[in-house]
């Protein structure tokens, strides 16, 4: 029997003053890890891609985190300047860390997290942690 699934909307602060970006969080209830994802540059992440993704990986167990970038945001095309990306990036993984109040660390439970991404978040994913 599969598990409940929780698919919840949140806001990740930057470290820019006022800058916040949206994020979804799918995670099944027995989740054992949690993917951070961002989306590739011509999509944001409600793209169908990602959200066939999200769904197949709750049905192995693996929350996910997915975030938008600012650009995405603020309905802009073009990708932000390389140090944006990887603080959004950063902030993702802060966010599901737990070490934000939006994070998605709300059951007693450990969560092993890992950053990941699509084209314009595949960089800075790898050099965010």
């Amino acid at each position: 029997m599969a598990a409940a699934v929780e698919r919840r909307e949140l806001e990740i602060e930057l470290a820019e003053a006022g800058v916040r970006v949206s994020a979804l969080l799918v995670e099944p209830a027995d989740a054992r890890w949690l993917l951070v994802l961002g989306h590739g540059a011509g999509a944001g992440m409600k793209h169908p891609f990602l959200a066939a993704m999200a769904a197949r990986l709750a049905a192995r167990r693996v929350a996910t985190l997915r975030y938008q970038f600012p650009y995405t945001e603020q309905g802009r095309k073009r990708p932000d300047p390389q140090p944006r990306l990887l603080a959004t990036v950063r902030s993702a993984i802060a966010c599901a860390a737990g070490r934000t109040s939006a994070g998605p660390a709300t059951s007693p439970r450990p969560f092993a997290w890992s950053p990941s991404g699509v084209t314009v978040a595949a960089r800075p994913s790898t050099c965010a942690c």
